[in-house]
């Protein structure tokens, strides 16, 4: 049995588990400090040994757990963090955190991870005061004890585009980014309320991420805790009505009190997004204003489809405001989005859209 030893507010306990690395020093928490932070959201257990891990410095495990993934991402000085949610409606319940908080910490000890990413979207209107508040006193709690437990842990949480309601998520931002160690700002499902026309538009328009981020910085929070999450995924929009401009009207779909959204279409990620561009009437078209690219087809039925999406010259625009805003750094969701098969197209589709992120550097 090789113990780990981890640092408690109460002195020091030793975890009874046995490392599942050859190398137990495998099994300790990563310690190191990045230049710039490449945080991804890894969905498939099959895919994560094809990634670019010249690149990955924190890798989110969603939906699986893999002591494989956890000895191999140490061995390259990546943390491994696995995500998480809380009810909405127990937000006011001091219990149900308290127990929550314990039982995250108890998880990330026994599976030797370097800490937790919390994806929290309920709505939380703007008069609902006690469960705002219930959500700061939720992260807060967490990283406290994710910091007394451990000696350089990681708790992040996943925010809207930009800190103004965003789908009724009327947070206290300033003081949820102060609590966490990062921020991944989600600068995509940016149509996810529509109050101009009701047409296919971009996903994760340029000029959008920049007024949401500058938005984060007036309201005073460290830019080095902001990581600008991307997407590898666009919308496939059926159009009710097409013009000869390219416009695509859309189905009214209702989200949240708003008639209009980006529910009207389909998620599609980067694999099948490059199978329909193959098959368009239009071709590759861009977007001077969202600085974004698109394109039109149509099915098998002869209705014309509109695909919103994000390639690597869209991601590189909108990555240099990582540098230009002096933020901690940038990310995807998510890795899976992109084939991972060995053929000579797959490769240089899914090399490209790695090739957008900066090599890992520690310093």
């Amino acid at each position: 049995m090789t113990p780990i030893l981890y640092r408690l507010s109460t002195g020091l306990v030793w975890i009874q588990r046995d490392c599942p690395c050859k190398d137990a020093s495998l099994c300790r928490p990563v310690n190191a400090t990045v230049e710039k932070e490449v945080f991804i959201f890894s969905l498939k257990k099959e895919n994560w040994r094809s990634y670019d891990w010249d690149c990955v410095t924190t890798i989110v495990a969603a939906g699986y757990l893999d002591d494989e993934l956890m000895c191999f991402a140490h061995s390259k000085q990546a943390r491994v963090v696995f995500i998480a949610n809380f009810p909405v409606q127990n937000l006011t319940s001091e219990a149900a955190r308290h127990q929550w908080v314990a039982e995250k910490v108890q998880y990330a000890k026994e599976n030797f991870l370097d800490g937790i990413n919390v994806d929290f979207e309920s709505d939380i209107p703007g008069n609902k005061p006690a469960e705002k508040k219930g959500l700061t006193q939720l992260i807060q709690e967490l990283a406290e004890s994710f910091r007394k437990t451990f000696v350089k842990p990681q708790v992040s949480i996943d925010v809207a585009w930009s800190p103004e309601c965003i789908d009724l998520r009327c947070y206290d931002y300033a003081a949820l980014v102060d609590a966490a160690d990062l921020s991944f700002v989600m600068a995509y499902d940016e149509r996810s309320q529509v109050f101009d026309e009701c047409i296919a538009w971009a996903n994760s328009a340029s000029n959008n991420t920049y007024h949401g981020l500058v938005n984060y910085l007036k309201l005073g929070v460290p830019s080095h805790k902001l990581i600008l999450g991307l997407p590898w995924y666009g919308y496939d929009y059926p159009c009710i009505k097409y013009s000869k401009d390219n416009k695509c009207d859309i189905k009214k779909t209702p989200f949240r009190g708003v008639e209009c959204s980006d529910a009207a279409g389909t998620q599609i990620g980067y694999t099948y997004i490059m199978g329909r561009l193959d098959a368009s009437f239009s071709g590759r078209l861009w977007d001077e204003d969202a600085l974004s690219p698109y394109f039109s087809y149509k099915n098998d039925k002869g209705e014309i489809h509109q695909v919103w999406y994000d390639d690597s010259m869209s991601l590189s625009l909108k990555i240099h405001m990582v540098d230009t805003h002096k933020l901690a750094g940038t990310g995807m969701w998510e890795a899976d989005d992109v084939d991972y098969t060995d053929t000579p197209r797959a490769k240089q589709q899914r090399d490209s859209m790695w090739a957008t992120f900066p090599k890992r550097k520690l310093l």
